[in-house]
Formats: C-alpha cells, sequence, structure tokens
C-alpha cells in the first residue's frame, strides 16, 4: 500500500476483537502502518531531529524540515502625559528574563525632548522625539538579564506632550 501521508490521511479498517486474522488481512494492516511511518519519518527528517527547549519544528517550504530556535517578540511601552515631563523619570520596569534589545521608537503629540532609557545607571539608548516617529535601531547597551530594572528619563524638553515610547525585544 502506497503511502498517503503528507497529501492526505491515511484510512485503515479498524478490526474488532472477533474478527480473524485475515479479516482484514493482517499483513495488509502492518504494511500500510509502516508504510504511513516511513513517509512521517522522510518529511520531518530523522538523525538530529529530536526538539529541545525553546525550539519547534519549521518547515523551509521543499518538503523537509528542521528544529528551528524559537525567538519571541516583546515590547515596553511608556506613556506620559503633560507639558511638565522635563527631567522625569517615568514608570520602570523589571526585565522578566533574559532578552536583547532590538530597537527603540519614540513620538510626541507636540513639542521635543530626548527620551532615554537605563538598565540601573547603564544607558541603554537615547532617543530623540518631535511629532514624527523615530526609530533607532543603534543601542548602547543591547543585553538585558533578568531583574534589571528600566527606567525612562526625559531630558531636553521643549514643550513636549502626549510622549510615547517603545522598546523593543526579542528573547530566546
Amino acid at each position: 500500500m502506497a503511502a498517503n501521508f503528507p497529501t492526505s490521511s491515511p484510512s485503515f479498517t479498524n478490526p474488532s476483537g472477533t474478527d480473524y486474522l485475515n479479516s482484514p488481512a493482517h499483513a495488509t494492516q502492518h504494511s500500510g502502518v509502516n508504510d504511513e511511518v516511513v513517509a512521517i519519518a522522510a518529511k520531518i527528517g530523522t538523525g538530529s531531529s529530536t526538539p529541545t527547549d525553546g525550539k519547534y519544528l519549521k518547515g523551509n517550504g521543499t518538503g523537509t524540515s528542521a528544529w528551528t530556535a524559537l525567538t519571541i517578540n516583546r515590547a515596553f511601552t511608556w506613556y506620559l502625559d503633560g507639558t511638565s515631563i522635563n527631567g522625569v523619570a517615568g514608570a520602570t520596569y523589571i526585565c522578566p528574563q533574559a532578552m536583547t534589545v532590538t530597537q527603540t521608537q519614540a513620538k510626541l503629540t507636540s513639542g521635543t525632548c530626548t527620551a532615554t532609557l537605563k538598565k540601573g545607571a547603564t544607558t541603554i539608548n537615547a532617543i530623540s522625539c518631535t511629532s514624527t516617529l523615530a526609530t533607532d535601531t543603534t543601542i548602547t547597551s543591547a543585553a538585558l538579564t533578568k531583574g534589571d530594572l528600566i527606567t525612562l528619563t526625559i531630558s531636553s524638553a521643549s514643550s513636549p506632550v502626549g510622549l510615547i515610547v517603545t522598546m523593543e525585544c526579542t528573547q530566546p
């Protein structure tokens, strides 16, 4: 019997407890199941295809697949409003696990300022804010560890209103 996988599901006749070994044919049943198992193994791969923590089976579009590291994206967002946010240290986050900062974004409703993100006393990134979205991928200190305190501080402000700052991260 030729395998149906991966184009369709196989169809087998399940014998009941009172059936003889030839109804359905015992050899045909085993042969069909064996063919399907071989087709599955050929599709997902063999050898080092054992999954490890944080990995998933990813197809490459050519009929083969491999275990691939799982990357999760996270974003931390701060929002401060009002005209007197100069010098303000905004909300502080506790980093929940090891992550890497990939970019920061900032935008104001009006005015200008510099938004500085820090982990403890170390600057992660400082980004100039206006009413146009600013995106910065040049991160000064990208590695974050579990328990790091991440704080937003505002400086060089000129009538800032409606500040939104986002720090995007990936985690393994």
